[in-house]
């Protein structure tokens, strides 16, 4: 597959993955740490997005694996199916981002009897 090929093939998949998440380009590119302009860009097929460190970022930013957006699989597998999903994870990641990190064991043991608590009230809420 020629060069200008695999970045139209990579660039309509970016493209529909993100529509089927429901993302924005901004959003996209936040986790990227660029511009939507270039997550644009990327999606039209206009910048070389077949880069290791392109491709690995577009494929974290939208829980794809490298392999499919480059075609040389037809299929993903995921375990994030919507946006609601995805922004739980990004939530998630936020809040043991700024947990501390020396907790004491009753501290630690609370914060995941929480955790836990909160996610199962969370699974509830979607059965209802």
């Amino acid at each position: 597959m020629k060069d200008k090929e695999l970045r139209k093939l990579i660039g309509s998949r970016v493209k529909q993955r993100r529509l089927e998440l429901n993302l924005t380009q901004p959003y996209v590119a936040e986790k990227m740490g660029v511009t939507a302009s270039t997550i644009l860009r990327y999606e039209n097929g206009s910048i070389d997005n077949t880069k290791k460190m392109v491709l690995e970022g577009l494929s974290e930013a939208l829980h794809v694996s490298v392999e499919w957006l480059k075609g040389e699989k037809d299929e993903y597998e995921t375990d994030i199916t919507d946006k609601r999903e995805l922004q739980i994870r990004d939530a998630m990641g936020d809040i043991l981002e700024q947990l501390p990190l020396a907790l004491t064991k009753e501290e630690d043991a609370f914060s995941k009897d929480l955790l836990l608590l909160m996610l199962k009230q969370y699974g509830l809420f979607l059965d209802s």
